[in-house]
């Protein structure tokens, strides 16, 4: 005789089907979606200012951009640091090299 084994159904938790639970999923959501946006919106446009400043800034006047629109150049980190500082100082006080072949 062979013995049959029954399953039963898995018993559902209550706790994750209230109408508060299933209420707050789209909220969450749509929280998470508008935080997203928002990033990729201050990427796209920290983006295009980098573009913008890279232009000449005659190629800027001819197509309209207002230069002081672009804002100043934040510093970074690395240009607080003592030995960068020090090595643009002294990079910039250094003569040309000459280049006369004589």
């Amino acid at each position: 005789m062979q013995a049959h084994q029954t399953y039963q159904a898995r018993p559902t938790y209550a706790a994750y089907e209230t109408p508060e639970r299933q209420a707050a999923i789209p909220t969450v959501f749509n929280w998470l979606k508008r935080k997203l946006d928002a990033r990729r919106s201050r990427l796209n446009h920290a983006r295009n200012i980098e573009y913008l400043r890279s232009l000449d800034r005659h190629t800027l006047e001819d197509i309209g951009v207002d230069i002081a629109s672009l804002g100043e150049v934040r510093p970074t980190l690395a240009s607080s640091n003592p030995y960068v500082v020090a090595s643009t100082v002294i990079g910039r006080s250094l003569p040309p090299p000459v280049t006369n072949s004589r």
